[in-house]
C-alpha cells in the first residue's frame, strides 16, 4: 500500500486557501463543525485515506484511541518530538478566519513529519493520540470519541474505614399482637383476601356458562382449612379423606365440614382475578396479582423489618404447562416459579417479587439491580445491614443503596469488580485461613479468603477486622483444625439465611397436590409463607410455646369451624324405623365420658347471635362457665355448649 507524505506545506496552503463558493464552507459557524464530506476535504490535502492523512485532529492524549482504528494497518510513520506541541490541534476552517492567517500556537511552522524507512511496531510508536471529543476521518465514517470513565482505583492491604464499628441502627421494630394463633393468622391474611376469592370465583363461574354457583367467604375459609390439613395429614388421593368404605381411613375433621363433591366445585372454580380486564398487559402474574398486592401490604404491617436482613431467591415448585416457569440447576427443586425474597434473619419474609424475566424496563442497574433496589424500598434512612449473595451484588447497587444508608455485604463474582485482581494476592499463594484485602476510594472493601477454596467478599461497611477463629476439618491431617475467619464472613454466615429458613420450614408441611392450573400452586405457596410468617410473630409473644405442626393445626380448626356448610349435612328425613337392625354380637360395652370440644375463641368472643336453648336430655350438663358450679339442661346455639341462661354473659366475655 503506497503512502503519501503529508507536508507541512500542504496544511499550510490547506489553512490560508479560500473556501470555494457555494461549499459547505462557506456557511460554517465560528465553532468547530464536522466535516463529513470527503472528497471535498482530500481535493483541498491532495491526500489519499491510509495512514495519518485521515486524521483531521491531533493531541498526544487520545492518539491510543486512534490507533485501535487501524488493528489491521501496518503503520510506517513515526512522529518526531519536535513535530508537535503538546497543544497543537489541527482544526477544521472557520470561516471569518480562513481569509487571515492564524499566529496561534495552531499553526505549524518549523515542524516536520519524518517518514520511517524501517517498520516500527506499535508498542514502539510515541504514544500521540487525539484529543477527546474530537472527529476522526476513516472510510466514508465519521467517529466521534467519547471520553473514557475514569479506572476504579484500590488500595492493596487497606481495610474498611469502620473496621468493626457498625454504623448504628437508627430504625424500630414493631410486630403484632393477638391471643390465639388464628389472630396472627388472620392479620397476615385478612378476611378482604377470602371476600375476593368468593366474588371472583362466582364471577369466573359465571363465564364457563355454570350461573347457579354460589360460594361465601366462610366457604372458602373451610376450604383453606382443609387445605391446611392436607399439608400435615397426606393421603395418596383427595378423596380419601372422605372414604365411607374404609373407616380407618376417613378424616371426620375434614368429611364433616365440606362434601367432597362441594370441595372439588370450589377448587375447580378457585380464582382471584377477573379474565375479561386484564389490569397490566406487561404483568404477567397478574391472575394472581390481586393476592400478592394484599399480602405484600400485610406482610410490612404486621411487622417492621428487623436490622440485619437478606435478599435471596426463592422457588416455587411447578413442572406444568407455563411460560413463568424457571430451571435452575443448582436448586433442590429445579422447575419452578423464581420469587425474589427479602427476609428477615429469623425467617419473616418482609417483601417480596415475582420475577418477570424482560417485561420489566431495564436500567443501569440490570434487571436485577432494579429488583434489589425495589425490594429494599421500605428500608431507606436507618442504617440497615443487607445481606446477598454473588446474583445481586455489583459495585453501581451497592453504591446506591449506600446512598439510602442501606449498608451491604455480599459473596461476589469477581469479575464484576474492575481493576481489582492487580491489588489482590493470588489464591495460589494463599493459605488456608489467609485472606488479601483492598478498599476503593469510597470505602468499599473486596475480601478475598481462602478456605477449601476462593471466597470474594464485596462490603460497604465490614472488611477483615476484626478476626476469629472457626474449627475447620483438614482432609489431609485428618483432624480438625482452627482457622481464622474475617469479620464480613462472620456476618455473612450469621446472618444471611433467612429465605433459606423459611423454604426449610416451608418444606416440612408442603402442599403437594397436583393442579394444572399454575396460579393455584403460587396461591398455596404464599399461604403457607403467610402461616409461616405469623408462626414466627407468634413465637416472639408471650403466649405459650407452640410447634409449627399444632399451631398449623389451630389455625385449620378454627377456619374449619368458622363454616356453616356442616349443618347442611346432618342427614335428612326421617330417622329409620327398620325392625332389621342386626343384633349386636356383644353386649353393650361400658359408656365412657368423651373430651367435648371446645369453642375456639374467634367464635366464643364474636359476640353475634349467643341464644340459650333447651335441649331435652336425660341428665343435666355440668355449666362450662368457670364461676358456675351447678347443672343445667341449657347450651349455648352457637357454641353448642352447656351454660345457664344466666351465665351467658359471664361465659362470651373475653377475660
Amino acid at each position: 500500500m503506497t503512502r503519501k507524505q503529508l507536508k507541512t506545506e500542504d496544511i499550510e496552503r490547506f489553512l490560508t486557501c479560500d473556501p470555494p463558493s457555494g461549499s459547505e464552507f462557506s456557511d460554517l459557524s465560528d465553532e468547530d463543525t464536522e466535516i463529513t464530506d470527503e472528497s471535498l476535504f482530500d481535493s483541498q490535502l491532495n491526500i489519499n485515506d491510509d495512514g495519518l492523512s485521515d486524521v483531521l485532529c491531533f493531541d498526544q492524549d487520545e492518539f491510543e484511541r486512534l490507533m485501535d482504528e487501524y488493528d489491521n494497518d501496518a503503520l510506517d510513520y513515526q512522529v518526531s518530538d519536535k513535530v508537535f506541541d503538546q497543544s497543537f490541534v489541527v482544526k477544521k476552517p472557520n470561516v471569518p478566519n480562513i481569509e487571515e492567517p492564524s499566529t496561534s500556537s495552531d499553526v505549524v511552522s518549523n515542524k516536520k513529519i519524518v517518514k520511517q524507512k524501517k517498520y516500527i511496531g506499535r508498542n514502539k510508536l510515541n504514544k500521540i493520540r487525539p484529543s477527546a471529543n474530537k472527529i476522526i476521518k476513516k472510510k466514508n465514517k465519521t467517529v466521534k470519541f467519547q471520553n473514557k470513565k475514569c479506572p476504579e482505583k484500590w488500595y492493596a492491604g487497606k481495610d474498611n474505614k469502620y473496621e468493626g464499628n457498625i454504623p448504628e441502627f437508627t430504625g424500630e421494630v414493631n410486630a403484632i399482637d393477638a391471643c390465639t394463633p388464628y389472630g396472627y393468622f388472620i392479620q397476615l391474611f385478612p378476611d378482604s383476601i377470602f371476600e375476593l376469592i368468593a366474588r371472583e370465583s362466582c364471577q369466573y363461574a359465571a363465564q364457563n356458562n355454570n350461573f347457579t354457583y354460589s360460594v361465601t367467604p366462610n366457604e372458602i375459609k373451610a376450604f383453606i382449612g382443609i387445605n391446611i390439613i392436607m399439608t400435615y395429614i397426606k393421603y395418596p388421593n383427595t378423596r380419601m379423606y372422605w372414604s365411607t368404605s374404609e373407616p380407618g381411613i376417613r378424616m371426620d375433621q375434614i368429611a364433616n365440614v365440606m362434601a367432597v363433591n362441594r370441595f372439588s366445585l370450589i377448587k375447580r372454580y378457585l380464582h382471584f382475578a377477573n379474565n375479561l380486564s386484564v389490569p397490566n398487559l406487561n404483568d404477567r402474574y397478574w391472575k394472581i396479582r390481586p393476592v400478592l398486592d394484599i399480602l405484600h401490604k400485610t406482610f410490612h404491617d404486621c411487622a417492621s423489618p428487623t436490622e440485619h436482613v437478606s435478599i435471596d431467591e426463592m422457588m416455587i415448585p411447578f413442572k406444568g404447562k407455563s411460560h413463568l416457569k424457571q430451571y435452575i440447576q443448582s436448586k433442590p427443586k429445579k422447575w419452578g416459579f423464581k420469587i425474589w425474597v427479602q427476609a428477615n434473619s429469623n425467617g419473616y419474609v418482609n417483601c417480596f417479587e415475582p420475577y418477570q424475566a424482560s417485561t420489566v424496563d431495564r436500567t443501569k442497574y440490570g434487571p436485577i439491580g432494579d429488583s434489589v433496589l425495589n425490594l429494599c424500598h421500605a428500608l431507606h434512612g436507618k442504617n440497615h445491614k443487607l445481606f446477598m449473595d454473588n446474583l445481586f451484588t455489583s459495585l453501581a447497587v451497592i453504591r446506591q443503596l449506600r446512598s439510602f444508608d442501606i449498608w451491604v455485604i455480599g459473596t461476589v463474582r469477581i469479575n464484576r469488580v474492575p481493576q481489582i485482581q492487580s491489588s489482590l494476592v493470588p489464591g495460589k499463594q494463599l493459605q488456608r485461613g489467609s485472606c488479601t484485602i483492598a478498599t476503593s476510594k469510597d470505602n468499599i472493601t473486596v475480601v478475598r479468603w481462602m478456605d477449601k477454596r476462593e471466597v470474594h467478599m464485596i462490603s460497604s461497611y465490614a472488611g477483615a477486622e476484626p478476626i476469629d477463629e472457626i474449627v475447620r476439618y483438614d482432609k489431609k491431617e485428618k483432624t480438625r483444625i482452627k482457622v481464622d475467619r474475617p469479620f464480613c464472613i462472620q456476618e455473612y454466615n450469621k446472618f444471611m439465611g433467612g429465605v433459606d429458613f423459611m423454604d426449610r420450614l416451608i418444606s416440612h408441611y408442603p402442599h403437594g397436590f397436583k393442579n394444572k392450573k399454575w396460579y393455584l400452586r403460587i396461591f398455596f405457596q404464599f399461604m403457607n409463607i403467610a402461616i409461616v410468617n405469623a408462626w414466627i410473630l407468634y413465637r416472639q409473644s408471650p403466649n405459650p410455646p407452640l410447634s409449627l405442626l399444632r399451631f398449623k393445626a389451630s389455625i385449620a380448626t378454627s377456619l374449619t369451624q368458622l363454616n356453616s356448610t356442616a349443618e347442611r349435612l346432618k342427614k335428612r328425613g326421617r330417622p329409620s324405623s327398620s325392625p332389621c337392625a342386626s343384633p349386636a354380637p356383644f353386649p353393650n360395652p361400658k359408656k365412657t365420658k368423651t373430651a367435648q370440644n371446645k369453642t375456639i375463641p374467634e367464635i366464643k368472643y364474636d359476640g353475634e347471635n349467643h341464644w340459650p336453648k333447651k335441649f331435652e336430655m336425660k341428665s343435666a350438663l355440668r355449666c362450662h362457665d368457670d364461676q358456675c358450679r351447678s347443672r343445667t339442661r341449657y347450651k349455648c346455639s352457637k357454641c353448642d355448649e352447656p351454660v345457664c341462661p344466666e351465665c351467658m354473659e359471664n361465659f362470651h366475655t373475653q377475660k
